[in-house]
């Protein structure tokens, strides 16, 4: 090989490596920085855990947040501007168990930008299942503890540059709203560079084909042995903190093939008996209501309720609505009365 040759090999990485850091800067798909650019108004989302971590360590301002919201992907539609009384980031990510909560609490703590004094939890019935394995969560100790470095290769790398490209492929053709796509419960959240989701509103009758269909992912699930005990746990780590917990809605669909399901009916009140006994009260809002009667017009898939109706719920929550229509506040002293109250509206629900 002659000199030339060799000298246009040695250079390429200068001349590569500079652009693929300039445009994983320019659009920022691990959300490393709050600066709003032309090609990142629209975030999609690809992994909320790393995303929701790079944002709160690099573009969180000290005081900014008081209060930290954790749950499912039905919770990431909780707006954090709708919260009135708590200045709240909204930590929740796809498909989170209880198990994490104690990780990203001490995350969010060790940052020491956050003057935490208040937690919300988004629970739902699907957490509750048994799990065979944990969630690689090692990443945070690195971003934790060398802050620059892990900034740094992360503009500079080829897996963030290949997140880009697909950034600017769904903003260029944006996921479908249709029923395949919906049912394979496709990552298709997108944020703005403030981690509030875009609200994107799927047609009422693509809605309750999705929901019928997507009701079926129940089968085989079995209840968790360790639920009490990883809420416990948790529970106990947090006794300097106020403590909300709700629990997110379901559509008709959903509760049909709940209810009508003997095991799942079993693990529902299981459920319910757990979370109170853990944490003394729930407002809860998974039961037949208006919220889970007007799915078509208020949710995308029957479990992921827009940001507009959300709303209610953390009005509800934080004590400006009544939350009559739309669940009930169950606490230990009520318990009993109110499996009761649940079992009847369950029988008049299957009528």
């Amino acid at each position: 090989m002659n000199s030339k040759k060799w000298i246009k090999l040695w250079a390429l990485p200068f001349l590569v490596v500079p652009i693929v850091g300039a445009v994983n800067y320019l659009i920022d798909p691990l959300w490393l920085h709050s600066y709003e650019t032309p090609f990142n108004q629209k975030r999609y989302n690809h992994n909320e855990r790393v995303q929701k971590s790079g944002y709160f360590q690099y573009a969180t301002h000290d005081g900014q947040y008081d209060t930290l919201l954790l749950g499912s992907s039905r919770t990431t539609l909780y707006q954090q501007s709708d919260f009135k009384n708590h200045k709240v980031f909204n930590y929740a990510c796809a498909g989170m168990m209880p198990y994490e909560y104690q990780t990203y609490l001490d995350f969010v703590n060790a940052s020491k930008s956050m003057n935490l004094q208040h937690i919300i939890l988004g629970l739902d019935f699907f957490a509750s299942r048994a799990y065979k394995t944990k969630r690689d969560l090692s990443f945070l100790k690195e971003m934790k503890e060398n802050k620059e470095l892990y900034a740094l290769k992360q503009y500079l790398s080829f897996d963030a540059f290949k997140y880009s490209a697909l950034q600017l492929y769904h903003i260029v053709r944006p996921p479908k709203h249709d029923v395949p796509t919906l049912v394979g419960r496709a990552k298709n959240r997108f944020y703005t560079p403030r981690n509030t989701v875009i609200e994107e509103i799927v047609n009422p009758d693509i809605v309750e084909k999705v929901a019928h269909k997507r009701s079926d992912y129940w089968p085989g699930m079995t209840f968790s042995e360790t639920y009490t005990e990883d809420l416990s746990r948790f529970k106990e780590k947090i006794k300097d903190y106020t403590l909300t917990v709700y629990t997110t809605p379901l559509s008709d669909p959903f509760l049909v093939k709940l209810y009508s399901n003997k095991d799942l009916r079993k693990y529902y009140f299981r459920w319910i008996k757990e979370m109170v006994g853990v944490f003394d009260s729930v407002y809860f809002f998974t039961l037949p209501s208006k919220l889970s009667k007007e799915y078509k017009n208020r949710c995308k898939d029957g479990d992921h309720y827009y940001p507009s109706s959300t709303k209610k719920i953390i009005d509800i929550i934080e004590h400006r609505s009544s939350i009559e229509k739309y669940g009930i506040f169950i606490n230990k002293k009520n318990l009993d009365e109110s499996l009761t109250y649940i079992e009847n509206l369950i029988q008049h629900f299957q009528k």
